[in-house]
């Protein structure tokens, strides 16, 4: 899907518009295939919940890639 650079990109964009990428806290549903976002703009300005953006996991390495089966 994202390359590094384009996962990179849309990390900034994401954080630029006040999401937040969450990588541990408690209560929070650990979800494997996505990074999970947290809205830290003003009450006034958020979304309700189904309308958050999605962040993909970043795409692996080469190591990841070379010891793939």
């Amino acid at each position: 899907m994202f390359d590094h650079g384009g996962w990179y990109q849309r990390l900034l964009g994401l954080a630029e518009a006040g999401w937040l990428p969450v990588v541990l806290r408690d209560y929070v549903e650990v979800v494997y295939d996505q990074i999970p976002l947290d809205d830290v703009r003003p009450r006034e300005w958020q979304v309700p919940q189904g309308e958050t953006p999605t962040l993909p996991n970043p795409p692996p390495g080469e190591l990841q890639q070379d010891y793939r089966g």
